[in-house]
């Protein structure tokens, strides 16, 4: 009985030539010229932004809601630093959320119609923004290993935070690793919990299985890695990765044999399946 699917599968763990979602704000710490380790695999071309909070002061603009957006000038903005007011004094002071949204990656600001910031009136706002950093003068980066790396030269200080916004690509798997992912994740489950094939589409079992499945393809991944990866780096992380996938995947099994496990206790003198269940999971659960 076939519990997951190769797209169920992808799912979890991006299609061939996909890319994942932008990872904004991620914190790399950037050491002489040691390289940090954005993602376990390949990073799109020109994905990079490097950046980092390092300003002392605030930065202080007044703006007017003449529509119902106004923009900081020093975009992108530090999540979490701004201060929107009525004026210079801190008159009234407006709630993000309440009274405006913010995008902080375009510094936009939206009055909330519901909110009390007046149409058309005037604002005061203290923020404090990123600094952007060079790709070739302040870092390099490493899109094959999905690495970044301090260029001595550069405004970048030796030891120092930042942030790094970038996107990953996806492993390139063909379609026969993710069947071959697949089949084995569903006779892994079949037969440590569903030997006799009673269950059919038990979604608690087909979770399981997908998350094998997942764990599956990040082992296959990490192997991979080791043939372009010498220090081992991204195999490292791929390992991390399957085995996660893999505690994930015991987590619904556990769940489920321990209902199964107590109802053979009432079950058990009727029909032979629950005791071949019992005996099959309390060898899982050990």
């Amino acid at each position: 009985m076939p519990y997951t699917t190769v797209d169920l599968i992808k799912k979890q763990t991006l299609i061939p030539g996909a890319e994942s979602a932008p990872a904004q704000s991620v914190e790399a710490v950037l050491t002489g010229t040691e390289s940090a380790q954005l993602a376990p695999g390949r990073i799109v071309t020109g994905s990079v932004t490097v950046k980092s909070g390092t300003q002392a002061a605030p930065t202080a603009e007044a703006a007017t809601f003449i529509t119902d957006t106004i923009t900081a000038s020093g975009a992108p903005l530090v999540p979490g630093s701004l201060t929107l007011a009525s004026d210079s004094s801190l008159g009234v002071i407006y709630s993000e959320g309440t009274d405006y949204t913010i995008n902080y990656l375009t510094g936009s600001l939206t009055r909330a119609p519901s909110g009390v910031i007046p149409p058309g009136s005037s604002a005061h706002l203290w923020y404090f923004p990123y600094t952007l950093y060079v790709d070739g003068v302040d870092y390099s980066v490493d899109e094959a290993n999905g690495r970044v790396t301090r260029i001595a030269s550069g405004a970048i200080l030796s030891g120092q935070r930042v942030t790094v916004d970038f996107k990953a690509e996806a492993p390139g798997f063909s379609d026969d690793v993710f069947n071959e992912a697949a089949l084995e994740a569903n006779q892994r489950v079949a037969a440590l919990v569903d030997p006799a094939g009673n269950f059919g589409a038990n979604l608690i079992l087909q979770t399981a299985a997908t998350y094998l499945g997942a764990s599956i393809i990040c082992r296959i991944a990490a192997t991979a890695a080791l043939v372009t990866d010498s220090q081992g780096k991204n195999a490292s992380l791929w390992l991390e990765t399957s085995r996660s996938f893999a505690s994930d995947a015991n987590s619904p099994m556990r769940a489920l044999t321990s209902v199964l496990i107590s109802e053979s206790s009432v079950l058990s003198s009727s029909t032979s399946m629950p005791r071949i269940l019992t005996q099959n999971l309390k060898l899982e659960n050990g």
